[in-house]
């Protein structure tokens, strides 16, 4: 998603400092408990050692560096009563990222797409600030992609017209009032229920604007990238290698994060393995859905995704008998999980 602004130089570090890409990385490099670094510095693509590209990584490291000096809330923070949103900032942001689409493919960027970039960022902290939430459940908050998407919508050439507008106005209400109903419940469950309640108010949002554009709107937005990517809240775990290979990471990854002994090491890799079997079955009915014609919602598949990693978190503290401090280990995971299985040789 985001043409040149994100596919570029700005999300690559928004990225990279969040971790929020999906990525496959090489057999046991990722911690099944804690997101994996993202891979790649999100730089955008170019022959090795160009100048655009020497220039695109110099801006990805100034902006990464910068973003990671934004404090982040290192504690749940309750929204202040009556605070409005940043829906206004976000829409302002889309208005121009639509007047400067040509030139955020720049490298380097010229300065009013690098002004952008930085507003982009400002607007990002002041929204996980303001609601006490991290950078990834900040983008999925109405004012955050939503927000710039419609921002993107209203500043161009193809503005939706009156009874449109009052469509997309209903639209952003309802999201709003589910945010709050989000944030109120954020602290009482686990960060898994949390990716996956995010994604599923989320991708309602998103879904709903695509049902109100003309055929023009629509194509205009997937001109800009703006569908291509399902984002998370929490980070994402990747893994490759044989079945056996990555059972065994993820389990080790789950006995690690959790502070396992041994004989609750030995009861969770059933559960590792359940967990795959349901995952393959999920995956190859979407491909069975996709090569039959049939149009597959990749903001449901990833919540499919999400309850099936809620699913094993519930068997975990069935069956394992977990400490309280083990219990809190496990309400803190998040994010979602992906696996490359290879054939053994």
């Amino acid at each position: 998603m985001w043409k040149g602004l994100a596919l570029g130089v700005v999300a690559g570090a928004v990225l990279a400092a969040v971790g929020w890409r999906l990525a496959v990385p090489r057999a046991g490099a990722a911690n099944a408990g804690e997101a994996p670094a993202a891979a790649g510095g999100g730089a955008a693509p170019g022959p090795a050692g160009s100048p655009e590209l020497e220039a695109a990584r110099t801006e990805n490291s100034r902006l990464t560096a910068e973003l990671a000096s934004i404090p982040k809330p290192v504690a749940p923070v309750r929204p202040s009563p009556g605070r409005p949103a940043s829906v206004l900032a976000w829409k302002e942001l889309g208005a121009k990222i639509y007047k400067l689409r040509e030139e955020l493919d720049a490298n380097p960027p010229s300065p009013e797409a690098a002004q952008l970039m930085e507003e982009f960022i400002s607007v990002l902290a002041e929204t996980s600030r303001r609601d006490g939430v991290s950078f990834e459940e900040a983008i999925l908050a109405p004012g955050g992609m939503l927000g710039l998407m419609c921002g993107v919508l209203e500043g161009s050439d193809m503005a939706p017209d009156a009874a449109q507008q009052a469509k997309i106005d209903a639209l952003m209400e309802a999201q709003e009032l589910a945010w709050k109903d989000y944030l109120a419940k954020r602290g009482d469950v686990s960060g898994m229920q949390r990716s996956r309640d995010l994604l599923a108010f989320a991708g309602r949002g998103v879904g709903e604007l695509q049902g109100s554009l003309t055929p023009g709107q629509f194509e205009m937005l997937d001109k800009l990238d703006m569908w291509n990517d399902v984002p998370t809240a929490g980070g994402n775990h990747g893994f490759r290698g044989t079945r056996e290979s990555v059972a065994g990471q993820i389990a080790g990854g789950w006995t690690q994060s959790l502070a396992l002994d041994d004989t609750q090491a030995i009861s969770i890799r059933p559960i590792v393995d359940e967990y795959m079997r349901s995952y393959d079955d999920l995956k190859l009915d979407l491909e069975r859905r996709r090569a039959a014609g049939e149009k597959v919602d990749d903001w449901a598949g990833a919540v499919k995704e999400a309850d099936l990693l809620v699913a094993a978190e519930k068997r975990i503290r069935e069956t394992l008998h977990l400490t309280p401090a083990q219990e809190e280990a496990l309400k803190s995971w998040s994010g979602r999980y992906a696996f490359s299985i290879e054939e053994s040789k």
